[in-house]
């Protein structure tokens, strides 16, 4: 026999459970990258970032444990100036060879150095 206290206890633990999971979930799904003519735009959950690929600055690979939308520690540290402060967000795309190229081939002046991206630096007129 169970006591009608335990058992309410019990259904209480499950809710907060689901509740906690639920919202945990929330901020991951649906994660996604996308690069378009003029951003890359990062979606987790019910946050949506966008980046404009001309305010990326370099794209390097690293093991950051710090939270982001990234489900995977073999991430993307991606550093862009937002006005004139310097930000980052750690992404983990599925294929970061092919992500690599395909940034670097929508921002124009971002060049790929070995497993990096960094922006050109623009040459003086003369």
């Amino acid at each position: 026999v169970v006591p009608s206290g335990a058992f309410a206890v019990g259904w209480w633990e499950i809710v907060f459970d689901l509740v906690i999971w639920g919202g945990v979930l929330s901020l991951l799904f649906p994660l996604y990258y996308e690069i378009t003519p003029s951003t890359l735009v990062v979606r987790s959950g019910w946050m949506r970032r966008q980046i404009p690929l001309a305010c990326i600055q370099r794209v390097f690979p690293t093991h950051n444990p710090l939270s982001a939308p990234a489900l995977s520690l073999d991430r993307l540290q991606v550093e862009y100036t937002q006005g004139r402060l310097p930000r980052f967000v750690l992404i983990s795309p599925r294929d970061t060879p092919s992500f690599l190229r395909d940034l670097a081939d929508r921002a124009g002046d971002l060049e790929v150095q070995g497993d990096q991206l960094i922006r050109r630096l623009s040459s003086p007129a003369g």
